[in-house]
């Protein structure tokens, strides 16, 4: 007879609980509108798919524009006509930098050959 009552107890003690957890839950469900939940993972959803095609895109703008290479003389001859264009009398000592940072550029190639890079 105490077993029984004892089970009695625990099983009305379980329906207790799970009328509170079912309380809860319709709680829960009132609160949110399931539409405005759908909505809203509908528009995150747009945007990541849009940050994609933008991220591709920059990226393909990355690799089309870091395989072009521009040489020193083309870069100096730019300087310089801008130099020209600002009316800047001193456009010489760029070209004399510019050789001298191709010298170094040579040497730098020439020291990664010797080491087999």
């Amino acid at each position: 007879i105490v077993s029984y009552i004892h089970r009695a107890q625990t099983t009305a003690k379980m329906s207790m609980a799970m009328e509170q957890v079912a309380g809860i839950m319709k709680m829960l469900g009132d609160a949110t509108e399931t539409t405005k939940v759908i909505d809203h993972l509908d528009e995150i959803s747009r945007r990541l798919e849009e940050f994609e095609i933008e991220s591709g895109i920059v990226g393909e703008a990355f690799e089309v524009t870091s395989d072009s290479r521009v040489s020193s003389e083309d870069l100096a001859s730019a300087m310089a006509e801008i130099d020209v264009e600002a009316g800047v009398a001193e456009a010489a000592p760029t070209r004399v930098a510019v050789s001298e940072s191709d010298k170094l550029e040579d040497e730098i190639r020439a020291l990664e050959e010797e080491l087999g890079k």
